[in-house]
């Protein structure tokens, strides 16, 4: 643990390349697994958002990395450090309250903010929750 807590003090101090290929050298898979946190974090990327959709589907981390074509441990570290979910698959309204609903409402929010930046000729209607 305490190389884990090392590994952040330096990728979060870090801000120019050159830092970063140091840390990215020391251990790819973690430092992926940051990368792909930041990159949801900026909604630059949607894999972070694959790999929860995977996790939470009860997918092995080796089918994962498989299927995203990348570096090993790269599953393994992103659910342990950012999507911790796995010992609660099963306790299905966790899911929804912890989980499905708050990413809803962020995906909502998004949309409606979005949408509120657009003139109101070119705005469109913000889908809501339906019944199941």
């Amino acid at each position: 643990m305490k190389g884990l807590r090392n590994f952040i003090l330096r990728y979060r101090a870090s801000d120019d390349q050159q830092a970063r290929n140091v840390l990215f050298n020391e251990d790819p898979d973690l430092f992926w697994a940051f990368q792909l946190y930041e990159r949801k974090l900026d909604n630059e990327d949607s894999k972070a958002t694959l790999v929860e959709a995977r996790i939470l589907a009860g997918q092995s981390d080796e089918d994962i990395v498989d299927e995203l074509s990348t570096v090993p441990e790269v599953a393994e570290w992103y659910e342990a450090l950012f999507f911790n979910v796995r010992e609660r698959l099963r306790n299905h309204d966790w899911v929804m309250n912890e989980v499905l609903y708050p990413a809803l409402n962020h995906s909502l929010e998004m949309s409606m903010a979005g949408a509120e930046q657009k003139p109101k000729d070119q705005r469109q209607t913000v889908p809501t929750l339906a019944e199941p």
